[in-house]
């Protein structure tokens, strides 16, 4: 559904071309799940700092 409450036809895709979405999709999940869990002990180190400056 579009912003403005209609809907449009998507034209079909061949098989190759939805592989290929799936396996880009698949990557960008991927990296993305990568770069929060290489964020996730910066998390972790500033809130133990900031709890030790209370």
């Amino acid at each position: 559904m579009a912003d403005d409450d209609t809907y449009h036809v998507i034209e079909k895709e061949s098989p190759e071309a939805v592989d290929q979405d799936i396996a880009r999709l698949d990557r960008q999940l991927t990296e993305e799940r990568e770069q929060r869990l290489s964020l996730w002990p910066i998390l972790i180190i500033y809130r133990r700092r900031t709890r030790q400056e209370l």
